[in-house]
């Protein structure tokens, strides 16, 4: 039976090579190992689905000064 580690290696390991590094790569430069382990944590956790995203002005900008 494969560990859960082997599973997300798996099928996160392509993908973070492939796709996501080096669009980091190309955007901030050269990263750690301590940086990629950090990227591929955050990338397991799917975040994004957590993350409102808001069309038209921001809330700042609504405010009517008194």
């Amino acid at each position: 039976m494969n560990s859960l580690l082997q599973i997300l290696t798996q099928s996160f390991g392509p993908i973070l090579q492939n796709q996501l590094f080096p669009v980091l790569r190309e955007e901030l430069g050269p990263m750690s190992n301590r940086h990629e382990q950090f990227v591929c944590a955050l990338a397991m956790l799917q975040l994004d689905g957590f993350v409102i995203v808001r069309r038209g002005r921001a809330a700042r900008d609504m405010i009517e000064p008194a």
